[in-house]
């Protein structure tokens, strides 16, 4: 079922938290031809909405804000090889704020939730959907500031998404055969009423966030620093696993790991983050409309 945020809000204040989402997926859009003052000020309206729908609170404006600086600071302050280590400082503190806040473990943030504890498939675990405000800022405000991982259109966007779609494809038989070994889940067609929720907020508030901060943050700053892409893939693949022990023990990580490997090597075919994305969502539907979703109950259990 689709429900408010909890507790139930009044009408106006659902108005402003819709407009707040509007104006957050408008600065998105803009990202992708350019990045000026128009685009500061639509986020900025999406912040003043969010602050009076609810959605976010003074200390999650103060996040932000560091957030902002500390981009600023590691990617157009300190860039020269005089201020390198410097730079990779920074950086450090940028994913540490980054994974606080991604991890929803900042206080101030107070995500709409359109699904609660929904029976997608027989013998799955309960799936919640939110809208992810505070996901979805670190994304946009890395991109503002990282000129290495623009979205752009140009002659090689379609190139790079149908490189991400072949990636995403190689991703299912890997990943797809992978699970069913593991028995996280069964052959589960579906279409249903919340096919074009998931098709929506996949796309926007999973894979542009993740694939923003994982591969266009995580893994260029490795590469950075190691000087070699392919080990730069192979660790940032390795992290990503490793903090998806908590949601479903050993044999998720070891998933969540070759999948990171996967939009990984998406991402380094053309440096282009539209590939990393839509081999990850190509990768996500898949699994969401032939595969029990989101795992079984069984393997859950057993991994906790």
């Amino acid at each position: 079922m689709i429900v408010n945020p909890s507790p139930a809000l009044p009408q106006y204040t659902l108005f402003l938290t819709i407009i707040s989402y509007a104006l957050l997926l408008g600065t998105c859009a803009l990202l992708w031809t350019k990045r000026d003052t128009l685009t500061v000020t639509i986020y900025a309206g999406s912040l003043l909405f969010a602050l009076l729908g609810g959605v976010i609170g003074f200390t999650g404006l103060i996040a932000i804000a560091i957030l902002s600086g500390l981009c600023y600071l590691g990617f157009r302050k300190f860039t020269d090889r005089n201020d390198f280590y410097w730079g990779m400082l920074i950086k450090v503190f940028i994913a540490i704020i980054g994974f606080i806040m991604i991890f929803h473990l900042c206080p101030g943030f107070h995500n709409l939730q359109l699904l609660k504890n929904v029976q997608i498939s027989k013998g799955a675990v309960p799936y919640s959907l939110f809208l992810n405000y505070d996901s979805m800022s670190v994304a946009i405000i890395i991109m503002f500031f990282y000129d290495k991982i623009r979205l752009k259109i140009d002659k090689n966007t379609l190139r790079a998404i149908k490189i991400g779609f072949i990636y995403g494809l190689v991703g299912i038989v890997i990943m797809g055969g992978t699970a069913l070994g593991m028995q996280f889940f069964n052959f589960d067609f579906k279409i249903s009423r919340l096919t074009i929720l998931f098709l929506f907020c996949n796309l926007l508030f999973t894979c542009f966030f993740e694939e923003t901060f994982w591969r266009g943050f995580v893994q260029n700053t490795i590469a950075d620093l190691v000087k070699v892409n392919f080990v730069a893939v192979v660790i940032t693949a390795v992290i990503f696993g490793v903090i998806h022990i908590p949601f479903g023990g050993i044999n998720f990580a070891i998933l969540a790991t070759l999948a990171g490997l996967i939009y990984g090597y998406a991402y380094l075919h053309l440096r282009r983050l539209e590939s990393s994305i839509i081999c990850h969502y190509t990768v996500n539907v898949a699994h969401f409309i032939f595969a029990t979703y989101p795992i079984l109950a069984t393997a859950y259990k057993t991994q906790i």
